[in-house]
């Protein structure tokens, strides 16, 4: 019935808990205590993706997305924020109570895309050139259009990904 039907709204966040591991991760009053500290430089950014996501993602408090990413760049201060941070925080939270988000989303960075956003970029740089390689493989017009007359530089694509 579950194959067919979906797993229900109301348990779907704990699926997403389960299979994440983020119960591993909790520590219990990490969450509010990281939301007392001072804001991270990056705040007015935050605020203004924070507000421009939940217009079309109404279920998303504004407060609770803000607070989550607040608290994570505060905990993993080698992550720079950037915009795909309040997609995958506010996707969470629309599934979650906010610090059960929090954990998933710690355990989701830690286990599969932290190398994506830390100030060293690496895994960002290693898997732009395999993706410039794969666009070429696949379709050589658009990827010359878009690599060698236009001069833009696969990491560049990949980045706001």
């Amino acid at each position: 019935k579950l194959l067919q039907e979906g797993v229900p709204s109301s348990v779907r966040y704990l699926v997403w808990a389960h299979l994440a591991d983020s119960r591993s991760k909790r520590v219990d009053k990490i969450y509010d205590q990281l939301g007392k500290r001072e804001r991270v430089a990056a705040s007015p950014i935050i605020e203004r993706d924070v507000q421009q996501y939940i217009v079309g993602h109404p279920g998303v408090q504004e407060q609770s997305l803000n607070n989550l990413l607040q608290a994570y760049l505060i905990m993993v201060p080698d992550v720079q924020y950037t915009r795909g941070l309040t997609g995958i925080a506010g996707c969470l939270l629309q599934l979650s109570p906010e610090e059960d988000a929090f954990w998933t989303f710690i355990s989701l960075m830690d286990t599969h895309i932290r190398p994506y956003f830390s100030s060293n970029a690496i895994q960002l740089e290693v898997d732009a050139v395999l993706f410039g390689k794969a666009a070429e493989a696949h379709d050589s017009i658009a990827a010359k259009r878009v690599f060698v007359d236009l001069a833009i530089h696969p990491v560049q694509l990949c980045r706001s990904w």
